[in-house]
């Protein structure tokens, strides 16, 4: 394996000498300064350890704290430089999952350590397996309605999220019954085509366009106060839509109020125009909320317990590891409604017009970056040994995304995650194209670590505790367990606090929220997993034109589902909204 450059050696013989000095040993003659690299440092620190034991029984507590420190070590080494942020190695402790070596992974070390009894992680695994999911997460607060009128709505979309925001106006069409029933739809807050990671998705929503994300961008670098945006939200709108406060300056009965992204924007348009908002939650409530001050964050959720006093307001959610965040910071259980991917408009075939396999999501993170590297060297060797059975790869770039009847042409694709959701995983579903994402215990290495939208590894102290905030009306909330511990759902730890993530000293939480992502929740209705890059080429091998027919029946029978689910929501929120926006104007009871 790579040692790495020289500077590179030196970090890392620091950590061991740190890690050697809290478990109060002397790494002197054990390892050259001039030739180690990231897996050996931790062998190295695994063989102190079991030594120290051995050699001077200590206290249970004294074990406990040189586990925890050499935890730190490994933690380092896999997720950068302490307090940077910045990762350092070309190679390290990610791949011994597609070694040679009998220690099958970094999580076999990790096992070892917290759980001696088990030498593995595969051992562990299977004397402890991950609780299922329980049945409320299927169940929340859904609105009710008549149907929503079939013609005149006119859907008004406010999201930074380009995909998003298109995703919305489909749903929301495929749920009223065609496209005669909505008129054209305006959005509000859209990113630019510039910065925008679907090009494809921005160029169809250009004539609807009302005003750009940079609007609300300003709020945030000038951390205006909730009253301030209130106040310029209220004057924007006023200019844009001629929606004021006065009688008859507000929405009509038929204008449609979505909320996609930012969440904790739709408080503020409840205040605003007291009408109804339909929100969907896809990322943390208050990630890039722009007023950190505690005061101003309590402010925001005096709006956010006021929302919900109008009528015909209804929230759910895209994820169900969303779902439970909410629950624990407000008290109230959101309906799971998944992204159905109709933006894509295109479907795989079988057998597949090409034959190579695209990559997505290769270089944004150490993680993916080097699982990229490791397919480019073990393709050829495959290429020279086992022709007929070796892939061909396509990775995507930054710069140059295929469109997604493009991508759909492809015999499969490789998804590295970043996070515990991510709107890619949700059209490749809908496309049908058979996916492959790492699988335990390889998917903790990728969608904790990163998992900023979601309230994980965010540098700012003052934006951590902003953002992991709770409402002060959650103990009256109609969906809270009052005698649940404060941090605690279903026995475990949400991780909601400023100083908290999901690191590699709570296997056990990780293990538990993993079937909670979308990426353990479609992994049972037909995505692949593999836990290793040879594991993976094995798969791939193996993937012949029946067996991709048969995984692609099953997604699309839990497509289907999961399309009932989500356009009944849209229905009944739009009709709802609608029904009380007429009482309100004096048009119906």
């Amino acid at each position: 394996m790579p040692q790495g450059t020289p500077s590179m050696r030196n970090w890392q013989m620091g950590v061991l000498r740190g890690i050697a000095g809290e478990l109060g040993l002397n790494v002197g003659g054990y390892i050259s300064r001039s030739r180690h690299c990231a897996v050996g440092v931790l062998a190295a620190m695994h063989v102190l350890l079991i030594h120290a034991k051995r050699s001077t029984p200590p206290s249970k507590d004294e074990v406990q704290l040189r586990r925890f420190a050499l935890l730190a070590g490994i933690e380092h080494l896999l997720h950068g430089v302490p307090g940077t942020y910045v990762e350092p190695f070309d190679w390290g402790l990610d791949f011994l999952e597609s070694s040679n070596w009998t220690l099958g992974s970094s999580w076999d070390l990790i096992v070892n350590m917290q759980h001696p009894v088990f030498c593995d992680f595969a051992a562990f695994a299977q004397a402890n397996p991950a609780p299922a999911l329980p049945a409320s997460v299927w169940r929340g607060r859904s609105p009710r309605g008549p149907r929503p009128p079939r013609r005149g709505l006119r859907p008004f979309i406010f999201s930074t999220h380009t995909a998003l925001a298109r995703e919305a106006h489909l749903e929301l069409r495929a749920a009223i019954g065609g496209f005669s029933g909505l008129a054209d739809p305006k959005f509000l807050f859209i990113e630019s085509m510039a910065s925008t990671s679907c090009k494809e998705c921005r160029t169809s929503l250009e004539d609807g366009v009302l005003v750009g994300r940079e609007f609300l961008e300003s709020w945030r670098a000038r951390r205006l106060s909730v009253a301030g945006m209130r106040e310029e939200l209220a004057e924007l709108l006023a200019a844009l839509l001629s929606w004021g406060s006065g009688p008859g300056m507000g929405p009509s009965s038929l204008d449609l109020l979505v909320c996609m992204e930012p969440f904790w924007l739709a408080p503020l348009l409840s205040s605003v125009l007291h009408a109804p908002v339909l929100v969907q939650l896809n990322v943390a409530a208050l990630l890039e909320f722009p007023a950190i001050d505690a005061q101003e964050v309590d402010a925001w959720w005096g709006l956010f317990h006021a929302m919900f006093a109008v009528p015909g307001t209804a929230v759910a959610v895209t994820s169900l590891f969303l779902q439970a965040q909410a629950l624990e910071q407000c008290g109230r259980r959101f309906l799971y409604t998944p992204l159905l991917g109709l933006h894509t408009r295109a479907k795989a075939r079988s057998p597949a017009l090409r034959q190579e396999v695209l990559v997505h999501r290769a270089e944004d993170t150490y993680a993916q970056e080097g699982h990229k590297r490791l397919l480019e060297v073990f393709a050829p060797l495959w290429e020279r040994h086992a022709p007929q059975l070796a892939a061909r790869f396509v990775f995507v770039r930054r710069d140059d995304r295929p469109s997604f009847s493009e991508q759909a042409q492809y015999r499969a694709l490789v998804v590295f995650p970043r996070q515990p959701h991510e709107v890619k995983l949700a059209d490749a579903f809908a496309m049908e194209l058979v996916t492959f994402v790492p699988d335990e215990p390889l998917a903790h290495r990728f969608i904790w670590p990163h998992a900023k939208p979601f309230g994980f590894w965010t540098r700012d102290l003052d934006r951590r505790t902003a953002m992991w905030g709770r409402s002060p009306w959650r103990t009256s909330a109609p969906d809270c367990e009052p005698h649940a511990p404060a941090c605690a759902l279903y026995g475990m730890p949400l991780m909601l606090g400023p100083n908290a993530s999901l690191s590699l000293a709570s296997l056990a939480a990780q293990r538990f929220w993993w079937p909670w992502t979308e990426w353990g929740v479609l992994m049972q209705a037909g995505v692949q997993g593999f836990v290793s890059v040879p594991d993976l080429l094995v798969r791939l091998a193996g993937l012949g034109g029946d067996k991709a027919s048969a995984i692609q029946a099953q997604m699309r029978r839990a497509q289907s589902k999961r399309r009932r689910r989500t356009l009944r929501w849209w229905r009944r929120a739009a009709g709802a909204a609608c029904h009380q926006m007429r009482r309100k104007s004096g048009g119906g009871k």
